[in-house]
């Protein structure tokens, strides 16, 4: 009886790691299908995601979309946004020091006061909208 208990926990576990492997591999070949680019079946949505005071060093939020997102008072130090959509995001006292930027990553609407944007790599068109708002 315990042999024929540890053979059933044996296939169990060998089908529940085929049974995870085979869903693994679902979502790329669904977007390869439907959507034609892989790529979209990852896409991180941090929609209005409270991320206050949180240490975030080397983060990439790359292609990602942070509307509304609170990400005051972190350490974003390095972070990735390239690509990102950070509409409406508040940024007060962050420290973005080195942060990415490249693309067509959008500050429109987001709270900056206080931001360190030390050493970030910004369009002249991002530069030009972020210092009429910035304070600090």
């Amino acid at each position: 009886m315990l042999k024929k208990q540890i053979k059933c926990q044996e296939n169990i576990l060998c089908c529940l790691s085929v049974s995870v492997a085979r869903t693994s591999l679902l979502a790329p070949v669904s977007a390869y299908l439907f959507f034609v680019d892989p790529v979209l079946a990852y896409k991180s949505i941090f929609k209005q995601a409270n991320f206050k005071g949180v240490k975030l060093l080397g983060a990439s939020f790359f292609d990602a979309d942070l509307t509304g997102a609170d990400i005051s008072e972190s350490d974003l130090r390095d972070a990735d946004f390239s690509l990102a959509n950070v509409t409406k995001v508040n940024f007060s006292n962050a420290n973005l020091e080195g942060a990415l930027t490249t693309g067509n990553t959008s500050f429109k609407g987001s709270n900056i006061n206080g931001a360190d944007f030390t050493d970030v790599p910004l369009r002249d068109d991002q530069r030009e909208y972020l210092c009429k708002f910035a304070d600090g």
